[in-house]
């Protein structure tokens, strides 16, 4: 995922998705062969103890709660995507109709729900979008939105969603943001609690939640005591984070200016402005590099 010259300003359009599934029935099981060592989970290549996911089809994951950076970067990673020419399908679970989300900067890009906040729409969305997904071949990041409540909801539906997907040859990525606070891993424990662990998972910690003069462990350090967090680094989920945005990056890109044209152009301002931009852009992905085969 090497950072490209120039951001693709005009990204090539993918079939998005624009229906939904009828409603799932209740107690629907997806079954998987379980393998003679009692594991059903499909045999991927390891990379020490990275699954490498290198040039194979990827369904993203991003979940956490709101105002920790996440949309940020899943907005980095379509736009590092699209601006290397690779094809990738996004899908925009933002609740409202924010300035600041995927659909709104990326629209050909982009599908989302006909109805935003309502988890019974939502929840037909992703049912159909994952057979959307599985029919074009298409790896897809998704952004979960900072309060959605219809992932879990179809977790609860679904035994085994991730083996499933592995099956049919999508490999889930997920991808937890956390900040300082206990609550922060309320989504996280959610999802985990309905089995939903895939083998690539990650918890990137959002440093734009720190206290001025906080050290990381200080920041952090309550959080990575908690017991969920424990479980996670337990079966072998990767510990990332993401570094401070500058707060003159952040306000113009959540006006809807991109992270490349910060970087690249005078919208956002002269020189200072653009080394922000550039130094955050360098820095997240110098941190993403041990799961790079994992993104888009």
């Amino acid at each position: 995922m090497s950072e490209p010259r120039e951001a693709k300003r005009q990204p090539k359009a993918v079939p998005i998705f624009e229906g939904e599934m009828p409603s799932v029935s209740d107690g629907i099981q997806v079954n998987v062969p379980v393998r003679p060592n009692g594991h059903s989970r499909v045999d991927i290549a390891i990379n020490g103890k990275v699954v490498d996911l290198k040039d194979r089809q990827k369904i993203i994951f991003l979940v956490g709660r709101g105002r920790l950076g996440k949309t940020t970067l899943a907005w980095l990673l379509a736009e590092t995507a699209l601006s290397a020419e690779r094809e990738v399908l996004l899908g925009d679970l933002v609740p409202t109709e924010e300035t600041f989300s995927l659909a709104r900067f990326f629209p050909k890009n982009t599908s989302k729900p006909k109805a935003r906040n309502d988890a019974e729409s939502t929840k037909r969305f992703l049912s159909g979008f994952v057979d959307h997904v599985k029919a074009h071949g298409i790896t897809t990041l998704v952004d979960m939105g900072g309060g959605d409540t219809a992932f879990p909801s179809l977790l609860s539906e679904l035994d085994g969603l991730a083996e499933a997907l592995e099956s049919e040859g999508i490999h889930p990525v997920l991808l937890y943001v956390a900040g300082t606070s206990r609550g922060d891993l309320d989504p996280i424990s959610v999802v985990e609690s309905f089995g939903f662990q895939p083998q690539a998972t990650a918890i990137i910690l959002s440093e734009m939640s720190r206290k001025a003069g906080e050290t990381f462990d200080q920041a952090f350090g309550p959080i990575r005591r908690q017991p969920v967090y424990k479980q996670l680094i337990a079966r072998e989920a990767v510990e990332l984070s993401i570094p401070v945005l500058h707060a003159s990056v952040a306000g113009a890109v959540e006006g809807g200016l991109s992270l490349y044209d910060a970087r690249d152009t005078n919208q956002l301002g002269g020189i200072m402005a653009r080394t922000y931009a550039r130094t955050w852009i360098n820095e997240e992905l110098r941190r993403l590099k041990p799961i790079e085969s994992w993104l888009p």
